[in-house]
């Protein structure tokens, strides 16, 4: 059939259309009806004010998307791959979610902003994973607002020939608004999305391999010691279904700069994995109480990944030989019997004896939109178990809520994953209670936690944690107006065992805002009261610019001061844009410390670090990363720290 279709509502089912010829598309989707999307979040809304109409038609070798959006003013700022600002909707986009193995089963998210930066991302009950889809985006602005064609091989998606469910949604990022073709109130879960038919005899089938060699070299200089890395993957990727990694020194991504944090509970503080090795193919590993923290690997030599999934079973599996961990071989597989059922299974074994089994089972009833998730682990080496219960509720507008309990033997912590764990032989229970209320312009949103630990074999109290907050927004100016207000103690009761004479905490915490888009917006942030048995305050400003679309500047300013903390941080970070391939990231923090002095005099810190970026196509790249940190004594600046890193990775597929 040569002609293009809209999508179409018939009892939460789509018809794709197939079409031959994708040249005259544009000309095509003009002259064609279309379906308003339908705006349910933040505020339900049957007909918005700037709605969009949609498109969707294959070929025998692509899925295509294509929406007007009728909109005044554009807010997005992101030119790179994969911004987070997009999946947070903190700017302009519209994205396709894909269910291609039915509804309740794992999806490709696939989001493009008026600026053509694409992300796309595989999402499961457990999080998100990176997933080169090879997608590809065409975008401009228009006299009504934006246009946006997404065109989405399908030899870059698992899929099995069953009905799929898919979504789409848009985000207008001023006006605190999301619509869905297809009513619903939760992204949460992947069940509550419609169906898509599809003619698979019409669909060309791929080749049985595809093979990528992906080199990667390094060059350093830190302290003024010189090193030269060389590296890269193999992989062999067959169809849409199966991926082999054979890698040497896998390789950190560019030096992405973390911003300062402070952690008034002084527990660990946890990172992102940044990786492509560890992150690819990471919904697979993942379980509903975390046993493996993949930064723990941090000078990994090589490795052998591999992972396959269909329509019922996942299987991957990982061969990672490190510097400082040995040897270690992980298998994860899940077979999902029913669309909102899974059953995984865990093993572990390593060079240094620690060696682990695990089980976990998760269930959602539609109906109740309640997710119940079930795990047993235990340590093969000397019998010691973890076991973990939590049931969650989303939904938005309206109630959501969660508990969970996780009993802990002593000697479950290893160096595999002692940041995820922060005690052992301990009973803890987890929980939120929220209600989110729309009205209008307004949402109104009161949310109350509880959380404790104990020792399992005395009961004595480790840590207790519980607070009220309140959050307001409107989105009747020109800009969201928000404001959170709080109070919360903390009984950190381990700290006993370090000198503290007082361990409880009842602070409280107000912060109003505004906000346009991800680097157009205001954060203004006070905390204060009784912490530690001494007075706390804590101020946090944290201010960003867009200018002409390309220069993205932001100023933040945090100044702690209590019985053991005194702290004044200035920061300076950003992201100019100068091409959509090629940004350039600043970052300078100084910090001054008055607890922590030098003769008498407190502690000054400056710190330089920049990033140049050009990324032409995913996984091909070059980076220069540059560092520099200082102390400041009398007026003096003594480097303490220097570095410079020149890396290339290519991606060649034969």
């Amino acid at each position: 059939m040569s002609c293009f279709m809209p999508l179409f509502m018939l009892a939460l089912s789509i018809h794709a259309v197939k079409i031959k010829d994708i040249e005259d598309i544009y000309k095509i989707v003009e002259e064609s009806p279309g379906y308003k999307l339908t705006t349910v979040m933040p505020k339900l809304q049957e007909n918005p004010s700037d709605s969009s109409i949609v498109y969707i038609a294959y070929t025998p070798t692509e899925l295509i998307v294509y929406s007007k959006n009728y909109q005044k003013g554009i807010s997005a700022n992101s030119r790179r791959r994969d911004a987070v600002a997009m999946v947070k909707g903190q700017e302009d986009n519209i994205a396709i979610i894909i269910a291609p193995y039915g509804k309740g089963n794992d999806v490709y998210y696939i989001a493009v902003n008026p600026l053509g930066a694409i992300y796309d991302k595989m999402i499961s009950i457990f999080g998100e994973t990176e997933w080169d889809g090879n997608v590809k985006a065409l975008t401009e602005e228009t006299e009504y607002g934006w246009s946006a064609l997404l065109i989405i091989p399908f030899n870059a998606l698992n899929y099995g020939e069953v009905v799929w469910g898919i979504q789409i949604c848009r985000v207008i990022s001023k006006k605190g608004e999301m619509q869905f073709l297809f009513p619903t109130t939760s992204l949460n879960y992947i069940e509550d999305i419609a169906e898509m038919k599809l003619d698979f005899n019409y669909i060309k089938k791929d080749k049985n391999f595809n093979f990528y060699v992906m080199p990667s070299v390094r060059f350093s200089q830190e302290d003024k010691t010189n090193k030269f890395t060389w590296g890269g993957t193999i992989r062999f990727k067959q169809g849409s279904k199966s991926v082999l990694d054979i890698t040497y020194h896998p390789d950190f991504s560019e030096v992405d700069v973390d911003m300062f944090k402070f952690d008034l509970r002084r527990l660990p503080i946890d990172y992102p994995e940044k990786r492509i090795f560890f992150t690819e193919g990471s919904n697979y590993l993942s379980m509903p109480f975390p046993l493996l923290r993949t930064r723990n690997f941090e000078k990994p030599l090589w490795g052998v990944k591999f992972f396959t999934a269909t329509e019922k079973v996942s299987l991957i599996s990982l061969f990672i030989n490190d510097a400082s961990l040995g040897n270690a071989t992980i298998i994860r597989t899940t077979y999902n019997p029913f669309s909102s059922t899974k059953i995984g299974f865990y093993l572990m074994n390593s060079e240094i004896g620690y060696n682990l089994s695990s089980m976990d089972f998760i269930n959602y009833y539609e109906k109740l939109k309640l997710s119940f998730s079930l795990q047993a682990s235990k340590r093969l080496d000397n019998n010691k178990n973890l076991y973990y219960v939590a049931f969650e509720r989303y939904e938005k507008p309206g109630l959501s809520l969660g508990v969970s309990y996780t009993s802990i033997d002593s000697f479950i912590i290893s160096p595999f994953n002692y940041i995820l764990i922060d005690f052992e032989g301990i009973k803890q229970v987890q929980s939120f209670l929220h209600y989110r209320y729309d009205k209008s312009s307004y949402t109104f949103m009161p949310s109350f936690i509880y959380n404790f630990i104990q020792n399992k074999f005395n009961s004595e109290n480790i840590y207790k944690n519980y607070g009220f907050f309140v959050y307001l927004q409107t989105t009747k100016f020109p800009i969201i107006l928000f404001s959170n207000i709080g109070a919360s103690f903390d009984g950190m009761y381990y700290l006993k065992d370090l000198g503290f004479e007082n361990t409880s905490s009842f602070t409280y915490s107000t912060s109003i805002g505004y906000f346009l888009s991800s680097w157009n917006r205001m954060i203004i942030n006070y905390n204060f009261g009784n912490y530690l048995g001494s007075k706390l305050r804590n101020y946090f400003v944290d201010l960003r610019f867009s200018f002409c679309k390309i220069f993205n500047l932001g100023f933040s300013f945090n100044l702690i001061n209590s019985l053991y903390d005194s702290l004044i941080v200035f920061e300076n970070y950003g992201e100019l844009n100068f091409h959509r391939n090629f940004i350039f990231k600043p970052y300078i923090l100084y910090k001054v410390d008055n607890i922590n002095k030098i003769e008498g005099k407190p502690k000054k810190n400056l710190l330089f670090n920049a990033v140049f970026i050009f990324e032409p196509r995913y996984l091909t790249g070059f980076y220069i990363c540059l560092g520099k940190e200082y102390n400041i004594e009398n007026s003096k600046f003594i480097e303490t720290y220097d570095k410079i890193m020149i890396k290339i990775r290519t991606n060649f597929s034969m």
